[in-house]
């Protein structure tokens, strides 16, 4: 017998019963004794091995239990993205046989290529492990799942679990379209002052970052208490309203316009120059000028007066609290003037205007 052809295992046990002669043969005439304790020993390490598979199916039965009541999904597939084995989630979540998945392509259920793809990449890398939120189509739902892809069996062998956030998802976007409803001024679909504030820093300090100018436009409706004294407060609203859509028309997509409060307005524009400024002020003063505010009841023509304050490109140390000050003491001159015009200050030809310690004589 060549020992060495046997189980590392066994080769020590047969050792250890002295059974064998030098060559390597069982040796002649085997003593009652020997042959005693041979069977014993054999018995002895039976019930051993026999212990440890019982335990070991009590605790793949353990594990498995934990597998299919966990709420991840947990999916084992190989080197080839294809399907080994499937936890009960996962068949809970798609409706289909764990026999449905074996050997099947990684994503097949779905109607994108999304799992598929991170799959691959999690093979491709030289990670053990990857993780990425991934958005799927399962029937007729779209959700979405935070995944996480490991690798084992050097390589060959990967499970991916996964968690769906698709609620998680759903109260994210309602929780933001809440915020933006209370950023919203309900009369003119505006932005209120809430968030103009924190908008206007952010853009303070973008402006410093890239060396762009900040400009903040005031502007409200000359002699508006003459709309509500002979009209009504109705109408007075719906002029307002009006306003709002003018000037939603009239901005761009990184300006933002907001109702200051009653009938003065504001509007930020990053990464506009001065004569980009004076431009906006007067088209939105002409189309203003020439605009009838008519609804069922009641007819005007309306003017408006402006006044903007422009930083310098890059300025540090302003804030959004200063440029809103000069740009409305730029209205008051602008008002000052006869109304129905465009007054503006810049940083770099008044710098002393901007530090919120000058006085500035309304």
């Amino acid at each position: 017998m060549d020992i060495k052809k046997l189980h590392p295992w066994l080769a020590r046990k047969v050792k250890s019963l002295k059974i064998l002669d030098l060559k390597g043969k069982i040796k002649k005439g085997l003593s009652l004794k020997q042959t005693e304790n041979l069977l014993l020993k054999t018995n002895q390490d039976y019930l051993k091995l026999q212990k440890r598979l019982n335990d070991a199916q009590v605790q793949f039965e353990r594990l498995k239990v934990i597998v299919d009541n966990t709420p991840c999904t947990i999916s084992w597939i190989n080197d080839r993205l294809e399907y080994e084995g499937i936890n009960e989630t996962l068949l809970r979540l798609t409706g289909q046989k764990q026999e449905e998945y074996i050997g099947k392509s990684v994503g097949f259920q779905t109607k994108d290529n999304y799992f598929h793809r991170f799959a691959k990449e999690l093979f491709a890398s030289k990670e053990s492990s990857l993780q990425k939120e991934l958005a799927s189509s399962l029937g007729k739902e779209n959700k979405y799942f935070w995944v996480v892809g490991s690798k084992y069996s050097e390589g060959k062998g990967a499970v991916i679990i996964g968690v769906e956030t698709t609620k998680l998802k759903q109260t994210e976007k309602k929780l933001k379209d809440a915020e933006q409803l209370i950023d919203i001024d309900d009369l003119t679909g505006l932005y209120n002052m809430r968030s103009m504030y924190e908008k206007l820093e952010a853009e303070l300090i973008r402006g410093h970052r890239f060396q762009n100018s900040t400009a903040v436009v005031m502007f409200d409706m000359d002699h508006f208490k003459s709309v509500n004294d002979s009209n009504d407060h109705l109408f007075g609203s719906f002029v307002l309203s009006e306003m709002g859509k003018m000037l939603k028309q009239s901005v761009r997509d990184v300006d933002f316009a907001a109702r200051y409060g009653g009938d003065e307005f504001m509007v930020v524009l990053p990464q506009t120059n001065q004569e980009g400024v004076e431009a906006f002020c007067e088209r939105v003063r002409a189309k203003i000028e020439s605009y009838l505010f008519k609804n069922e009841h009641y007819q005007i023509k309306l003017t408006a007066s402006f006044g903007y304050a422009i930083s310098t490109p890059g300025a540090n140390n302003l804030t959004s609290k200063s440029l809103i000050r000069v740009a409305d003491f730029a209205l008051y001159n602008a008002k000052k003037a006869g109304r129905n015009c465009v007054r503006g200050i810049t940083q770099k030809e008044f710098p002393e205007k901007f530090d919120p310690l000058y006085k500035l004589n309304f």
